[in-house]
């Protein structure tokens, strides 16, 4: 909260209040106050209630209003005074939160000498309906920078194909993440006029994108919005693949989006929209909070040495999806033919063998008989 303490001291002679009829003194609020004209006492000068002058008359005149030039408005009043009358007041502005339930005071005009002579205080002319937030300027654009910009990963695996492996291994890797991206323009006036009124603001927001010659950057484009925060959950994925490594290789894939996250000053015009069709403007400064994501990108390259390999037949790195099958050990192969053919010869004479001794012991049991 910005507070600001201004004090107007009686400086000479003795005037007791009374109030005034002639409109001399509030002429001093066109030249010094406000920006519009004033011509009657009791009139509304734009988005200003009535001026009611009391007081006497000379005095040196004074006038403090900051609605126009910063948005601050009247938070509090310190009076100094003895039995003849105002000696000083003090005035206190404010950006933050106010009380409005008798009136927004924005300043106050009037004259002293050894007391103040006269006073009259300026109020908006009716509650404000909206604040409309525009024209914004960023004090050092960020737009094709690569400022807060770094890479968030989702998924970093290596596959591997044992040199010892029958076949080429195919396979995909997927990476995946829900992630939040916000934009938050931060500044005094929807704090100290907001409350449940409407906000908009009118602005260029923040993306991340890639750039022409490689890399990211950021990337601007334009937006309403009836909230000083836009959020929402994003879900990044991509799917790189297929691969297919031959026995004896590997393959290292990144799959990321790049983040950018920072806090942009700008500079602002404000107006005050009233409820009775008044308008206030002013400038003010602020600052833009981004989170935000580019889309999402994949690095795959060789990686042929097998300590960074996982190759868990059942338990392939996370992310990767094999395709077809699963990871195979080395397999044993079967015999050569030519060992198969012997085999069978040899499978057939030791049944011919066994065949005739059989039946020769049979016969000699029947001989015997």
């Amino acid at each position: 909260m910005l507070r600001t303490l201004v004090t107007i001291a009686a400086i000479a002679s003795l005037a007791f209040p009374v109030a005034l009829s002639a409109n001399t003194k509030q002429l001093a609020i066109c030249d010094v106050c406000i920006s519009g004209p004033l011509v009657e006492p009791d009139s509304t000068i734009g988005p200003y209630a009535p001026v009611h002058v009391i007081g006497g008359a000379g005095g040196n005149e004074f006038c403090e209003s900051r609605i126009e030039t910063s948005g601050e408005v009247v938070s509090g009043l310190g009076v100094w005074w003895d039995k003849n009358g105002i000696k000083g007041i003090l005035f206190t502005f404010s950006g933050g939160d106010i009380d409005v339930g008798s009136g927004i005071l924005v300043g106050a005009h009037g004259a002293s000498s050894e007391y103040v002579v006269h006073l009259a205080f300026l109020f908006l002319s009716s509650e404000v309906a909206s604040v409309s937030i525009g024209d914004i300027k960023f004090v050092s654009n960020p737009e094709d920078t690569s400022v807060n910009l770094a890479p968030s990963y989702l998924i970093r695996s290596t596959m591997g194909n044992p040199s010892g492996s029958a076949d080429n291994v195919s396979f995909t890797v997927t990476g995946t993440g829900k992630v939040m991206q916000s934009t938050t323009w931060i500044q005094s006036s929807p704090d100290t006029f907001g409350g449940s009124i409407n906000v908009e603001v009118s602005s260029a927001i923040l993306g991340v994108g890639m750039k022409v010659t490689g890399g990211f950057e950021w990337t601007t484009s334009d937006t309403s919005s009836q909230s000083t925060m836009i959020s929402d959950e994003v879900t990044l994925t991509l799917t790189a693949g297929p691969f297919s490594i031959p026995p004896g290789h590997g393959k290292a894939c990144q799959i990321f989006a790049q983040k950018g996250e920072g806090s942009f000053p700008y500079t602002s015009r404000v107006a005050l929209n009233l409820d009775d069709g008044g308008n206030v403007e002013y400038p003010e400064t602020g600052k833009l909070l981004s989170v935000q994501y580019s889309k999402v990108q994949a690095l795959c390259v060789d990686a042929n040495d097998p300590k960074d390999w996982n190759v868990d037949p059942d338990n392939p790195p996370p992310g990767v999806s094999v395709i077809g099958r699963s990871l195979r050990r080395p397999r044993t192969l079967p015999p050569p033919p030519i060992l198969r053919g012997s085999l069978r010869v040899a499978l057939t004479v030791a049944t011919l063998f066994y065949t005739l001794a059989f039946v020769s012991l049979l016969a000699f049991c029947i001989t015997s008989d």
